[in-house]
């Protein structure tokens, strides 16, 4: 298997974890595992949306626009 496509598969692995910890409210678990995922791919444009919605769902909102912001030009 080629490195890569390990890196995507992690960082697939992280976002789907973020996104069970947010589906039942746990915001900072999901903020750490989004994080996770975001290291291994930078580029991973859901992780980076949702992690958006979760600062946002805190009341972070310069961070969540950050986030959006770079999704986009991504």
């Amino acid at each position: 298997m080629d490195y890569t496509v390990k890196l995507a598969y992690q960082s697939n692995y992280w976002y789907n974890d973020g996104l069970a910890k947010a589906q039942v409210r746990d915001m900072s678990g999901a903020i750490t595992s989004l994080r996770k995922s975001l290291q291994y791919n930078r580029a991973n444009i859901d992780a980076r949306n949702l992690l958006g919605l979760v600062y946002f769902e805190m009341g972070e909102t310069v961070q969540a626009f950050s986030e959006w912001v770079m999704s986009t030009n991504i």
